[in-house]
């Protein structure tokens, strides 16, 4: 058995059992997980921005333009401490706040053209 194929049945192995992260590259019979380390020197030419571009663009959005209060958007990112968890039971906030953020979310992406990509097929 030639050494890619011993990596990949490696790598999903992993997958499989949530050890390691479902993108990488291969490159020659190496697996690199894509981390924004990782990327970056493939999108410098392309698109040279910082990795996280996307994480700043959006929270200086939702505090400047949409007046988003900075937990909810905390929360939102996943970056809540121990014991102040968003979405939790006994948590702050109501459904009402996260309708809101939902339909501020909703209104950027079709303001941003993006548009759903079909589920891909893999057989």
């Amino acid at each position: 058995m030639n050494k890619l194929k011993t990596l990949n049945q490696i790598k999903f192995k992993k997958l499989r059992y949530a050890a390691v992260s479902s993108l990488f590259f291969i490159d020659e019979d190496q697996v690199i997980q894509i981390s924004p380390k990782t990327l970056k020197p493939f999108m410098t030419e392309q698109f040279p921005v910082a990795p996280n571009w996307h994480r700043h663009f959006l929270r200086s959005f939702l505090m400047t333009r949409e007046n988003i209060s900075p937990s909810l958007i905390d929360c939102f990112m996943g970056h809540e401490e121990i014991g102040q968890e968003g979405y939790g039971r006994f948590s702050g906030f109501s459904y009402a706040d996260f309708k809101e953020l939902a339909d501020v979310l909703r209104q950027l992406l079709i303001s941003l053209e993006f548009e759903a990509v079909q589920k891909c097929k893999i057989r």
